[in-house]
């Protein structure tokens, strides 16, 4: 059933960043019927669109309802809870912003259990914007309790070919938006030897390139 239940969600939760691009209107009352009902699938792009241009409406009912199901799933709707968390949370983390880094680390104070992927989603939303590493150390900086599962993930990924470009290209974005880098920094200070070798010499290559043209995303 879990793995049926997987499987809905990424056909409920589709594409959001298309379907925001197209979305009809929403208000807030409607929005919070659609997460009183569920969130039926699939997912409405008036829904997304809500979910991301009002976030600072949106989260903080997504977070109660997430907190009210975790509360009341008993053996007779465990499943559907279970699902209902996942795709209110895909609303709340697709776009990685600071809104959604607090109310992660908010349900990670209230059930533990769900904590791990819940990090590692919002870390996929960052990821999406092609800044993982900066979503990375905003995690860290506004809620260090969630260090230890920030690092973990971090290692997975530069545990990859090439990945420590990536790492290097996000910091140097960083230090010309404020942040100074530093050898012992929250995360590259718990990376192996060897990847902080790494990251070192790929830092050098990355100050050298032109900064990139074109929109961020935040």
């Amino acid at each position: 059933m879990k793995t049926l239940n997987f499987v809905l969600l990424a056909l409920a939760a589709g594409p959001l960043a298309a379907q925001v691009a197209e979305a009809p209107p929403l208000d807030e009352a409607a929005f919070r019927k659609e997460v009183q009902d569920g969130l039926p699938g699939p997912i409405s792009a008036a829904v997304s669109h809500f979910a991301r241009l009002k976030e600072e409406v949106a989260i903080p009912i997504l977070v109660d309802a997430i907190k009210a199901r975790s509360a009341g799933a008993g053996p007779q709707n465990e499943d559907e809870a279970h699902f209902f968390v996942h795709v209110a949370f895909d609303l709340i983390s697709y776009w990685a912003t600071p809104r959604s880094i607090d109310a992660t680390a908010d349900l990670c104070s209230v059930d533990q259990k769900d904590c791990r992927w819940m990090v590692e989603r919002v870390l996929a939303g960052g990821v999406g914007k092609d800044r993982p590493y900066t979503t990375a150390y905003e995690v860290i900086e506004r809620h260090p309790e969630l260090t230890g599962l920030v690092i973990p993930w971090a290692q997975r990924r530069l545990s990859f070919p090439h990945e420590e470009l990536l790492f290097a290209r996000d910091v140097v974005m960083r230090e010309r938006e404020g942040h100074p880098i530093a050898d012992n920094d929250p995360i590259r200070s718990r990376l192996p030897a060897a990847t902080q070798e790494l990251i070192r010499n790929a830092i050098e290559q990355a100050r050298r390139e032109p900064p990139p043209t074109g929109p961020i995303i935040h």
